[in-house]
């Protein structure tokens, strides 16, 4: 999915009142929205701002004053802030990266890759393309493409768990080396212990569904044979191996899964796979498209206007639904019968197919249009027996694990990082499964569940069960983050 923004508007957040479009004179904040927007007269927007603050550095984000303003920045060194119309806690890390995303849905991205992980670019055969205006690619990383990224951990040999990760980019933007996917795979390749090969499929319109298939079907008969710094390692040393990706590019992992199942040789090496706020309905009108959708609400106790729902794809629900639905059929060159394919949309996975599941994670944000690809399609394969955990994260956006750093503020975005250590929990656990007793599992802890603040804004209100696949391993991501990410004093 592109990510869109939207019109201009001013919303407030936990008391913060925000002039989206808003850029600062020396003088005053000058405000592009409709007038009164915010409950506030003319001769208020215009006035000398004083205490104003510049949460980015683009200009286009003003934290406008409010008399609450105050209260809430003496409060943020402590790591969380009161909701000045509810009296709940909430992150400053969440407060943070919603006010900035709602500016610049670009923004904020984590920038600090994990310690002790390696990395090499890797040239397989057969996956040279070419980005440029000549072929109608958009992306800003042109020229000569198609090279990977692999990834992997100090003391990682070829008994290591192996991911081939598909970005995403609504499949025509964003490459393992840039949008962030670097910081995510060392971070991935930290956590779960795996080496991690992010592929450089060919972007819409050089490529196209077939494309992307065959180049993640082609990635993973690759890095079943190969593993870190590229090498070869022997068939007795096969390891479990993984299909992953975020938005766009989870949707695409599906893909390969389901596509896997048809490919003996494939189906016995997955031992899994996992994605992030996974784009799985190409007709683009799963019922969150307007539960979930972007709008301003009245404050209790304020006359300003409050967001609610996805701040990443901020158009109305209807011309958002339509655009997105253009977009895939440009994905599918067109082809409009592949819409509800069972494999290029697994959303319409059929019910045989869903039974046949190897373990699947699947996480996503509370708030976002998508929550709905992810929420259908493990509450079908969960009754059919499959090996299926989801995570929601109430009140998150679009993709937040890659903002677990906190976009830049203080404090990390712990939804963002129990997200990251569920998926490296699951690939540790289906990987020792896998070796012990085969591809199928059934899954102790799996099902959805819905993560909520606690009441001070820094954790998840009730624990979750740690996930295993057979009697007698429990991993449970606290252990795991014991080892730090990144060099002390960095994010």
């Amino acid at each position: 999915m592109a990510r869109i923004l939207a019109g201009a508007a001013t919303v407030t957040l936990a008391g913060l009142v925000i002039g989206r479009h808003a850029r600062l004179t020396s003088a005053s904040v000058v405000e592009k929205d409709s007038a009164g927007l915010a409950g506030q007269g003319a001769a208020d927007r215009a006035a000398p701002c004083t205490t104003c603050e510049e949460v980015e550095n683009h200009g286009l984000l003003q934290l406008v004053v409010d008399p609450r303003l105050l209260a809430l920045r003496r409060a943020a060194a402590g790591g969380t802030v009161e909701n000045a119309d509810s009296g709940a806690k909430v992150s400053t890390a969440d407060l943070t990266c919603k006010a900035k995303l709602l500016s610049d849905p670009e923004c904020c991205l984590d920038q600090t890759p994990a310690i002790h992980v390696r990395s090499r670019n890797i040239s397989r055969d057969h996956t040279a393309w070419t980005c440029d205006t000549s072929n109608d690619c958009n992306d800003t990383y042109v020229g000569t493409r198609g090279k990977d990224a692999l990834w992997w951990p100090d003391g990682a040999d070829c008994s290591s768990p192996r991911i081939v990760f598909v970005h995403g980019g609504g499949w025509t933007g964003a490459s393992p080396f840039t949008s962030g996917y670097n910081v995510l795979a060392s971070k991935l390749a930290k956590l779960s212990g795996a080496v991690v090969l992010a592929i450089d499929y060919p972007l819409v319109p050089v490529g196209n569904y077939s494309a992307i298939l065959h180049a993640g079907l082609q990635a993973l008969e690759w890095l079943s044979m190969h593993g870190p710094d590229g090498q070869d390692c022997p068939m007795s040393m096969h390891a479990p191996l993984f299909i992953g990706g975020d938005s766009s590019g989870g949707g695409s992992a599906l893909s390969v899964l389901f596509e896997a199942q048809s490919r003996r040789e494939l189906r016995k090496a997955v031992a899994g796979a996992f994605a992030w706020s996974p784009w799985t309905n190409l007709m683009c009108d799963t019922p969150t498209y307007w539960s979930n959708s972007f709008s301003m609400i009245p404050n209790m106790t304020s006359e300003a206007l409050a967001a609610r729902g996805d701040i990443i794809f901020t158009d109305p629900p209807t011309k958002g639904s339509r655009q997105y639905y253009e977009d895939a059929v440009r994905y599918l060159a067109g082809q409009k019968h592949l819409l509800k394919d069972p494999v290029a949309s697994p959303y319409f996975a059929s019910d045989d197919q869903l039974s046949r599941l190897p373990p699947l994670y699947l996480t996503v944000g509370g708030a976002e249009l998508l929550k709905g690809d992810s929420g259908i399609i493990g509450e079908r394969a969960l009754q059919r027996g499959a090996p299926v955990v989801v995570d929601i994260f109430d009140g998150m956006w679009h993709d937040f694990p890659m903002y677990s750093e906190g976009c830049g503020g203080k404090t990390e975005l712990w939804q963002g990082v129990v997200a990251l250590h569920r998926t490296a929990e699951f690939i540790a656990s289906a990987g020792i499964f896998w070796r012990k007793h085969g591809r199928r599992a059934q899954a102790m802890g799996a099902g959805i569940r819905t993560f909520y603040p606690n009441s001070d804004g820094s954790g998840p209100l009730v624990p979750p069960e740690p996930i295993r696949f057979n009697l007698g391993t429990t991993l449970n991501y606290t252990v795991q983050a014991a080892a730090p990410l990144h060099e002390s004093g960095s994010p």
